[in-house]
Formats: C-alpha cells, structure tokens, sequence
C-alpha cells in the first residue's frame, strides 16, 4: 500500500496530514510524525493544537485508527485540541459504525478545524 504522512505549520498549530493507503506499515511513521509536531508546538510556545487531516486519505487500517485514538485521548488530557478533517463518507462512515464519532472532532477543512 502507498501512504504519505506530511507535517505543516498552520494557523494555531501543526497540521499532520495522512494520504493514501495508511496501514500499519505507515505505523512508525505517524507515530514519529504526531510526536515531532508536539514537540515543535511545545518548542515555539504556540496554542496545543494538532490537526490530523484525512482529505487524501483512501484507507485506514484499524491500527492507524488505534494511534489516533490514542494521540486524542492522551493529548485531550494534557489540554489539546486535536480535530480531525475529514471528508470521506466511507471514513466517516467507519468512524460512525465503531462508536468513534464521539471521540473525534472531525471537519470537512483544514480551516474549519482551525477555525473551531
């Protein structure tokens, strides 16, 4: 499977944006992604905001769903805002059947995420 995982600065934080067919041999490289960002965020002294962006993304596996659970969990206790963006009504759609909607604040843009 193809997969890119990119890093952006944007309006109130970082941006990690997950493209193509993420499954879990994309693991580590999310996982070392998520971090940087963090640290970067931490590092400059900015808002604790980290958007995952999910518009190019055509597939996740269940174990990149597991680390964004985890990554909004963990970071939501330290007072993060982590939304997610989303415009894939199969993802979403996922998202809905596991009980996940619930966890994620998903929004169709890069902007309406940083703009909430």
């Amino acid at each position: 499977m193809t997969y890119s995982i990119h890093a952006s600065t944007g309006t109130r934080g970082r941006i990690v944006a997950i493209g193509g067919e993420a499954d879990a041999s994309a693991e580590r490289e999310l996982e070392d992604a998520v971090r940087e960002a963090v640290r970067e965020v931490l590092a400059v002294g900015d808002e604790r905001f980290l958007v995952i962006d999910l518009t190019e993304n055509t597939f996740v596996d269940s174990r990149i769903i597991g680390i964004l659970v985890r990554w909004v969990e963990d970071l939501g206790e330290k007072g993060w805002r982590v939304p997610l963006v989303c415009t894939d009504e199969r993802l979403l759609g996922l998202f809905r059947t596991v009980g996940l909607e619930g966890t994620f604040e998903i929004f169709p843009s890069r902007e309406a995420a940083e703009a909430a």
